[in-house]
């Protein structure tokens, strides 16, 4: 009889503890860890920029969790437009692959380093290499935030999405291939995750047909890469760019290809999985 006595104290005070170790939307609360505290650096073109109509309430911080780097290089409350590349640039993928990364890392923070680069050409991502369209140095940009980055945090993944305003997919593949070693070596990261974005394919034209195979064969010829499909997701009125809800499930996609990656290894820091 006296063990009853005490349950509703132990009942309340489970239930305290609880409370006291989530915020105010039911996260847990977010460690203080440098290894806690995970980057993904967002680099591309048009689709990663994004093109997607923003809505109200995309501007407005809905998650603690997430934050991102701003044009001075500081971190805070992730909004969009998430890139800043271009006056163009609107909803993209790079939020909702975040917000699924919350769910898998609740007691993480997460941080967008965004570092697209609108109408760049891959050939233009290397070292030292400039746009011709922004005049910028797009690759030398990305290696400087994510180092940035990686002084605050852990880099945890390269996701890229570029390609619409490639005139040929000759070669596609090895330039993706030596791009993504390239900033594995600039990142002192060799094993670091890279995951692809397949671009929209027109029927009438092959180059991104090949584009799509020099994704596809780089994902499959490295274990830590990976690509995500673009089929049968929404696109814009130009038939090139996602629309807003095109470039939400471009994120999750990407976030999935990510998944695949890290899920069976034990150094990614993924929760442990209960069995059924």
């Amino acid at each position: 009889m006296k063990f009853r006595k005490f349950l509703p104290v132990l009942f309340v005070s489970a239930a305290a503890l609880i409370m006291a170790s989530c915020d105010s939307k039911g996260f847990p609360k977010m460690s203080d860890k440098k290894e806690d505290f995970h980057v993904y650096l967002f680099v591309g073109g048009d689709n990663m920029s994004g093109r997607g109509i923003i809505a109200p309430d995309d501007k407005e911080p809905e998650d603690a969790h997430i934050v991102m780097l701003d044009k001075n290089g500081q971190w805070v409350p992730a909004v969009e437009p998430v890139q800043y590349d271009s006056p163009e640039a609107a909803k993209g993928p790079a939020l909702e692959f975040c917000r699924n990364a919350v769910y898998d890392f609740p007691t993480c923070k997460i941080g967008i380093i965004p570092a697209a680069c609108s109408g760049s050409l891959i050939s233009e991502w290397s070292k030292g290499a400039t746009c011709k369209k922004s005049g910028t140095k797009p690759f030398d940009n990305a290696i400087e935030l994510a180092k940035k980055a990686q002084a605050e945090g852990t880099l945890k993944c390269i996701v890229w999405a570029q390609g619409e305003n490639e005139t040929s997919g000759s070669g596609y593949g090895e330039k993706l291939q030596r791009l993504m070693e390239s900033f594995r070596k600039e990142l002192n990261a060799p094993n670091l995750p890279f995951v692809v974005s397949e671009i929209l394919v027109d029927p009438m034209k092959k180059v991104q047909e090949d584009i799509n195979k020099g994704i596809r064969d780089v994902a499959n010829s490295d274990e830590k890469a990976e690509y995500s499909s673009c089929r049968e997701m929404l696109v814009g009125p130009d038939k090139i760019h996602f629309d807003a809800m095109g470039a939400s499930m471009m994120g999750g996609r990407l976030y999935g290809a990510y998944y695949s990656i890290i899920e069976n290894d034990p150094f990614s820091n993924m929760p442990a999985m209960e069995e059924k």
